[in-house]
């Protein structure tokens, strides 16, 4: 489930909620300044590479992972790209 903030910076800033649902299903966690933050590591990929057939319809979904949720109490509350590392 989104926050009302979570769809708004999800459209503003072109993530779709397939990315969510990959986090979710797929991603790694971790605890950061009270929240959860939902990311895809390189295990991420290789069980998203594994469930969907291999590296190449990896490349199909590959725009989608340099992105991350942040999860409050079981909702998303915002979505953001990744330019840098996430803190852990």
């Amino acid at each position: 489930m989104m926050t009302r903030h979570a769809a708004h910076r999800s459209q503003q800033r072109s993530i779709p909620p397939l990315a969510v649902e990959l986090f979710e299903r797929y991603g790694a966690w971790s605890r950061h300044d009270g929240a959860d933050v939902l990311f895809m590591d390189k295990q991420a990929r290789k069980r998203i590479a594994r469930d969907f057939g291999g590296a190449r319809a990896l490349r199909y979904v590959e725009p989608l992972l340099n992105k991350y949720a942040v999860v409050e109490n079981g909702r998303v509350i915002t979505l953001a790209h990744r330019s840098k590392r996430l803190k852990r």
